[in-house]
């Protein structure tokens, strides 16, 4: 009696994921849900009201760990996971935390064809690129020893005015705007984070490379 739950905050995706499990569940037994799991609430009160609280759950948790503050990764996994439950995620690692082995992944990041993929919202919001300085940085997480991120900034230099869906958005000059991030972790550091709300990691999946990796975990309290 296996039940799939697509949750995404896009609801393209989340229709074409119910329809590809069409061939192997029921219609009745699949739950789409269009939400953003960082700042929804009653997500696990809705997931046990629609398939009561004696099932066995997996959760996938793919491409969210790198883009979330790492607050926001325990709170979301606090929010609906369950002691028992396995989650099955995905991080960007380094093998060694220090800003050396950052830089050495940095030009998957600052590369013409990313840069001209973030600055899409800005160009779509109509300000010209002579009003901002763009920049890829490294930056050291103070709330996490040793944990680093890469981040993509725009520093506006002049007073700019923008047009973000609809809705007019003044920056001064001066003002800092990031407009992406990337979090790299060691395997410590991952396991450290995730042990704080009783997430233990059961096995491991590592690129030969050492930058990515898959953790199948399981709460234990």
């Amino acid at each position: 009696s296996l039940h799939f739950v697509p949750l995404d905050v896009s609801r393209e995706l989340v229709l074409r994921a119910a329809e590809q499990a069409r061939p192997f569940v029921p219609d009745q037994r699949i739950h789409p849900v269009m939400a953003d799991v960082e700042r929804s609430t009653g997500l696990r009160q809705w997931l046990d009201g629609t398939l009561g609280t004696d099932r066995k759950r997996g959760f996938t948790f793919f491409g969210m760990v790198p883009n979330l503050m790492p607050a926001a990764v325990v709170s979301t996994l606090d929010g609906l996971v369950r002691p028992g439950d396995l989650v099955l995620l995905s991080a960007n690692m380094v093998r060694d935390g220090g800003d050396a082995a950052i830089r050495e992944v940095l030009p998957q990041y600052d590369n013409p064809e990313t840069c001209a993929w973030l600055l899409t919202l800005l160009e779509d919001s109509g300000v010209p690129p002579e009003n901002y300085e763009f920049s890829f940085s490294i930056v050291e997480d103070p709330e996490h020893d040793g944990l680093r991120r890469i981040e993509a900034r725009v520093v506006f230099q002049r007073e700019t005015r923008a047009n973000v869906m609809g809705d007019t958005v003044d920056f001064c000059s001066g003002f800092v705007l990031r407009i992406f991030f990337s979090y790299r972790y060691t395997e410590r550091q991952l396991e450290q984070l995730l042990s704080r709300i009783g997430v233990q990691k059961m096995d491991s999946w590592m690129l030969g490379n050492g930058e990515e990796g898959v953790f199948l975990c399981r709460r234990t309290d």
